[in-house]
């Protein structure tokens, strides 16, 4: 190969390296903006923000990988119930948070049909 090829080779390396870095952060960003909008919709408890942003992360990065929203989905009713259960977190969030954690929120929305809503279970 002439000097030439060499260089030019060489140059198509760093592109092509250059190219991955920028693919990387890329992907890094979209995982961080995905992140701090599933916080945002968990807002404003704040220890189920803070695991909320890090299983977004970890999700998100998942769902680029291998788009399922059936598996996110699962994986969300498995970390949430996880969380309640086990490690006894409270799950309220948006605009009920603020209720009383003995009244159900539907109860006091719509008390003239909260039977048929929620039935005697809570």
């Amino acid at each position: 190969m002439s000097p030439r090829s060499l260089k030019l080779v060489g140059a198509m390396e760093v592109l092509g390296s250059l190219l991955l870095a920028l693919a990387a952060v890329w992907i890094l960003a979209i995982c961080l903006l995905c992140s701090a909008q599933f916080v945002l919709y968990h807002a404003p408890n704040v220890p189920l923000m803070g695991v909320s942003f890090f299983a977004g992360l970890i999700v998100s990065r998942i769902y680029l990988s291998i788009p399922n929203l059936v598996a996110a989905a699962a994986s969300h009713a498995l970390i949430g119930t996880l969380l309640h259960r086990i490690v006894g977190t409270c799950m309220r969030s948006g605009p009920f948070y603020y209720y009383d954690q003995d009244v159900h929120p539907l109860r006091t929305l719509f008390p003239f049909f909260t039977k048929q809503l929620i039935g005697d279970m809570w």
